[in-house]
């Protein structure tokens, strides 16, 4: 049985990017077209550090816009929508 690659953990840059560092992408999804935070490596929940982080790239990319902890499309790597309007 082959294993299903993950297509965060595969991220291509399809779509635009905003930013990216060691922990982190941000980049438009492509289902939604909305800002997508994705975690670089593959997990369902983040560290310390990487909360932490996260806290700083919410301040400065989703200021008052609504975020989304939803994973519905791919439920078995961290990632989050950042959503216009409030």
């Amino acid at each position: 049985m082959e294993k299903t690659k993950c297509r965060l953990c595969d991220l291509e840059q399809k779509t635009k990017w905003f930013y990216e560092d060691e922990l982190f992408i941000i980049c438009n999804c492509m289902t939604c077209q909305c800002k997508m935070i994705v975690l670089k490596r593959h997990d369902t929940k983040l560290t310390l550090e990487e909360s932490n982080r996260l806290l700083k790239l919410l301040i400065k990319f989703a200021e008052n816009r609504r975020v989304s902890f939803v994973r519905r499309t791919i439920p078995n790597h961290w990632h989050m929508h950042i959503k216009n309007g409030r």
